[in-house]
């Protein structure tokens, strides 16, 4: 009696390992699977399809570099110049549909507030010159008359601008700046960070 009762609950035990499960539990666990791949995969593309915008910041003092002074050339007037990056990325998406190139005509970065925070690229404006350079400086862009026009802007890139501030209240985390940067297709505006993460203050 006890190995027939041995026999009886192992066939028990195998038949509960190999019964498969209804139908409709099956087709609702493989219809939650898919659910969840669609989720991701929506997920994924929204993730990729987003841009990553152009932004500007101030790095600081630049103890270094003094490229910059009161006037609209590109000279030393004495003074550590204030840094301020700019990367640009995506400028599709800052710009109306259809533009086919970044040609810049000119750059302004001032502060709406507190006009003696102006500086420009144009020639014969009353604003002191932005500097504009590559590699942090080591390579200027402004032509002689401090102008930037024709500079033509890589999809991708970083430039390095240098303003004089006699005050340094720029590299003190002032809020507020903005860069305007007007080209052939149309107008960037975005702000100016006093400070980023990525970056030491001089």
């Amino acid at each position: 009696m006890a190995a027939h009762f041995r026999t009886v609950q192992i066939d028990k035990f195998d038949s509960a390992l190999t019964r498969r499960y209804p139908q409709a539990a099956g087709r609702a666990l493989k219809s939650a699977f898919l659910a969840s791949l669609l989720a991701v995969a929506i997920a994924g593309s929204a993730h990729a399809q987003t841009p990553f915008p152009s932004f500007a910041y101030v790095v600081g003092r630049s103890p270094s570099v003094d490229l910059a002074g009161r006037g609209k050339t590109v000279g030393r007037d004495g003074l550590a110049d204030i840094w301020i990056a700019f990367v640009h990325r995506n400028l599709s998406a800052s710009l109306p549909p259809g533009s086919s190139g970044y040609h810049v005509k000119w750059m302004k970065l001032y502060h709406p507030t507190l006009p003696g925070y102006r500086w420009d690229t144009i020639p014969g404006s009353n604003n002191p010159l932005l500097v504009v350079t590559l590699d942090q400086g080591r390579e200027v862009l402004n032509h002689k008359d401090g102008s930037v026009d024709g500079l033509n802007l890589a999809r991708e890139g970083r430039l390095d601008l240098f303003v004089s501030d006699p005050t340094f209240r720029m590299a003190d985390r002032l809020d507020g700046l903005m860069l305007e940067i007007e080209t052939t297709d149309g107008t960037i505006r975005l702000p100016v960070a006093p400070s980023s993460f990525y970056e030491h203050q001089y």
